[in-house]
């Protein structure tokens, strides 16, 4: 349980956030690029009364931008915990703002909402709001009993160096090879190369239990986050080769 003065740093980290102007796509106003927000078409209760919304451009109006920004701070001074607060922040600004929030939590939560981010992020290799390095450092940071939970830190335990892993891709570009996110199962790996209708890329590797960052059993998808400098052996595989046990 955090204590009264973290959930208040965090709050007010997060109403700071939430001030952020929303980065424009080629899809604006529907997509925008923001902690609190995918669409630039937010709702907005024009009234008390709960089945009252409205709709607001926050990408063309500077006046619908700051009431749809104090709407937001209004519900984060209402969370109740700083699981509350995180859970309000689009996913893949998620790792970004535990970066901005790591000095006002505990290393327990920290941990705890770093695992919830990473998993919950689609792309976490490709975040534009975060740098490997960046995350890197934060898993490294983290308690890996914590990060992990009991029943996948108990997984991770019993591991032994070198550790065989595979990653699918859908290029041979060095950045999608040399990434933090690959798994124990080739099948997975498989799934995830030929995934989007196209056929893609296995790639086997080792690693060193001491590189391992965490692992991860959610999704089913045995994933392992390493160091991708220390990987060794990287090599493609065939997708229809046996696994060798």
């Amino acid at each position: 349980m955090e204590n009264k003065d973290s959930l208040l740093l965090v709050k007010s980290h997060a109403k700071a956030v939430a001030d952020f102007s929303p980065i424009l796509t080629d899809y604006s106003p529907m997509i925008v690029s923001h902690p609190f927000t995918k669409s630039g078409i937010v709702p907005y209760k024009s009234s008390d009364d709960n089945s009252s919304f409205e709709y607001l451009d926050i990408t063309t109006s500077r006046e619908n931008l700051r009431v749809w920004q104090q709407m937001t701070k209004d519900i984060i001074d209402s969370c109740n915990s700083i699981e509350e607060v995180f859970t309000l922040v689009d996913p893949n600004y998620r790792l970004f703002f535990l970066g901005i929030i790591k000095n006002s939590v505990s290393k327990q939560m920290f941990s705890k909402l770093l695992a919830d981010a990473y998993t919950n992020t689609e792309f976490p290799n490709s975040n534009p709001n975060v740098t490997k390095a960046e995350m890197i450092k934060m898993f490294k940071y983290a308690d890996k009993e914590t990060l992990m939970g009991e029943n996948d830190y108990e997984v991770y335990s019993k591991m032994k160096t070198p550790i065989k892993i595979y990653r699918g891709t859908s290029s041979v570009k060095k950045e999608h090879i040399n990434a933090l996110s690959w798994t124990l199962s080739k099948k997975v790996a498989e799934k995830f190369a030929n995934r989007y209708f196209c056929t893609g890329y296995v790639f086997e590797a080792e690693i060193d239990k001491k590189n391992i960052l965490a692992f991860f059993s959610n999704m089913q998808e045995a994933e392992v986050v390493v160091e991708p400098s220390q990987l060794k052996n990287i090599k493609q595989i065939n997708a229809d080769e046996p696994e060798k046990e």
